[in-house]
């Protein structure tokens, strides 16, 4: 089931969230869709850090589970399909009061139509991970007017996988992502891979924006783009998490 194929503990180490990117849904029914398993750490009826307390099961982000549905779109505007491998990678913020999540993104909505290009779920959790509710999500065509989506589809490109990797600052208002089969700028370089940063006017992932590129070929412009082209060959799978 590839449990563990991706890791995030809050500051305090006492809430966790583990991906398992081969999970088929709750009734078995979708191969690979993949699933977020988030946990608790308990002491004398009291959240603590793993060093100290006992692992206690939360509930499940994933196609079926009752925590949240992923394949019910009335929860879960974004329904998971086979082989999206959602849990590539996860990240909280400081708290655990936010967490994104990379997956492959086998049926984006983009009309381009294609092939596994990546994205990024974002979720708002409420404390000690009672609820989790889907808020957005960045990647090809996504641009839903009730959700705080981004839509990226002029930076992907087939089998890019962004979402490989992820990760959220303390306060969930910045954000990076990688994408480890990306081409560089111009496509230049196949399978190099690249990093992309991405802002958001506050800490509820609102007016999520591109705002750099590290990889090959970019920052000729300055700005908040890294050239490290001298630095990458082909299939280096930069960012690969």
């Amino acid at each position: 089931d590839h449990f563990g194929r991706s890791v995030s503990l809050n500051h305090d180490g006492s809430l966790l969230a583990v991906g398992k990117t081969h999970d088929d849904g709750k009734d078995n029914s979708t191969k690979n869709a993949g699933a977020v398993h988030l946990f608790k750490f308990m002491s004398g009826g009291s959240i603590v850090s793993a060093a100290t307390g006992e692992v206690n099961y939360v509930g499940t982000i994933g196609n079926g589970y009752d925590y949240l549905d992923t394949s019910d779109s009335n929860v879960h505007s974004v329904t998971l399909t086979a082989n999206d491998k959602f849990g590539n990678s996860v990240a909280f913020d400081k708290d655990a009061n936010r967490l994104a999540v990379g997956f492959n993104d086998a049926s984006p909505p983009s009309p381009s139509s294609k092939k596994r290009p990546g994205a990024v779920n974002l979720y708002t959790l409420s404390a000690d991970l009672a609820s989790a509710t889907l808020v957005g999500t960045i990647g090809d065509g996504y641009d839903a007017e009730d959700k705080k989506d981004e839509d990226l589809s002029s930076s992907l490109d087939d089998k890019d996988i962004f979402g490989e990797g992820v990760d959220l600052n303390e306060t969930g208002s910045r954000l990076v992502v990688s994408g480890m089969h990306a081409d560089g700028k111009g496509d230049i370089k196949n399978a190099s891979g690249e990093v992309m940063l991405i802002k958001f006017d506050d800490d509820d992932f609102t007016n999520g924006s591109l705002y750099g590129k590290i990889g090959s070929g970019y920052g000729s412009a300055g700005g908040n783009s890294l050239d490290i082209d001298e630095k990458l060959q082909s299939n280096d799978e930069f960012g690969r998490g």
